[in-house]
């Protein structure tokens, strides 16, 4: 009975209908918006072992009704979904199930965690446990250094489509452009830019992830991002209400860039001004595209692409630091979820 109430509040927790998982209405506001999202990522991911520990935890929110078993479930949504995305930025599913199989059948015996399966613990659950194993699993993946040489070739559209998308939300909250680095973003004070709660990403404003330098554009774009493919790297990637047009797609930066400046444009002015931009250049822009990126209302996160000048170049190297940045901000702020 508890496993199918847990099916329906949090495998078919559907943000639009309602603000936090059911049964954690009261916690902390920053823990309720990030645990709704994680759970969101973990479905969007097919990660469906998770939701042999998260079950477990949610029992004791359905039994006990406290603000502390609430805030024990949503801690646990952010360990697993910390660890998932470190895991499978840096390396291949294999190997993933058996960490979770362990931990719901022995434990760890040598650090004195007890096997978290209703034969094992009960209902005495600890999300300290939770974390200080799944830390512990990563192995040397939880050295920042070890794992962002993994993550800065493995975290690919290819290879993790919905981690990339996880790290590019991460990397858009309470970020700004980095000024003294063009097209990269830095951490900014707390509360700057909210993005990660359940409703945006659910929004249709980020429905596409879109290569910026596209799938096909050897012919226009700097050759060696489809010599080595990291056209396919996090650092070539951003979300957007919908696809970019194919014919302005595949041509040069400066076009692409017009039509993301749409995006990170609010003033009239400025927008009358891009379309006589592109008319200057030769280019027609798409207006069904057009519309949509004016009408989107979550914004900020292209505002450090469009920091490279339209006639500045979207290169390989451009792509590899935007890369490591990424996946900088990705692992300190969800290796903090784990400890």
């Amino acid at each position: 009975g508890e496993l199918a109430t847990y099916w329906t509040d949090v495998i078919g927790f559907e943000p639009n209908n309602k603000l936090a998982v059911a049964g954690l209405e009261n916690i902390n506001s920053e823990l309720k918006a990030f645990s709704g999202l994680c759970v969101l990522f973990l479905r969007e991911s097919g990660h469906k072992m998770a939701n042999t520990i998260l079950s477990r935890f949610y029992s004791n929110v359905i039994r006990q009704k406290t603000d502390q078993a609430a805030t024990d479930f949503a801690q646990a949504c952010l360990a697993v979904a910390a660890f998932y995305s470190l895991w499978r930025a840096a390396q291949s599913n294999s190997g993933l199930d058996d960490v979770y199989r362990k931990l719901l059948k022995t434990g760890d015996p040598t650090k004195n965690i007890k096997a978290m399966s209703w034969k094992g613990c009960g209902d005495d659950l600890s999300v300290q446990d939770l974390k200080s194993y799944l830390v512990n699993a990563l192995g040397e993946l939880a050295e920042k250094d070890k794992w962002l040489i993994k993550a800065k070739q493995n975290l690919r559209f290819d290879y993790a489509k919905p981690v990339c998308k996880f790290a590019l939300f991460v990397s858009a909250h309470d970020t700004i452009v980095d000024t003294d680095n063009p097209g990269l973003m830095k951490v900014a004070q707390a509360g700057t830019r909210p993005y990660l709660d359940a409703q945006k990403w659910a929004s249709p404003d980020f429905k596409t992830i879109e290569h910026i330098a596209p799938v096909k554009g050897q012919d226009t774009w700097d050759p060696q991002l489809y010599q080595t493919e990291k056209y396919q790297s996090v650092g070539n990637l951003t979300l957007l209400p919908g696809e970019i047009n194919s014919s302005a797609g595949n041509q040069q930066w400066k076009v692409k860039s017009i039509y993301y400046r749409h995006l990170a444009e609010s003033d009239p002015s400025r927008l009358a001004q891009l379309e006589q931009e592109a008319l200057a250049i030769g280019v027609e822009l798409q207006s069904h595209t057009v519309d949509l990126l004016r009408n989107a209302t979550f914004k900020h996160h292209i505002a450090s692409i469009v920091s490279v000048p339209t006639d500045g170049l979207w290169n390989m190297n451009l792509v590899e630091a935007r890369a490591e940045r990424i996946c900088s901000i990705l692992w300190d702020r969800v290796f903090a979820w784990l400890e």
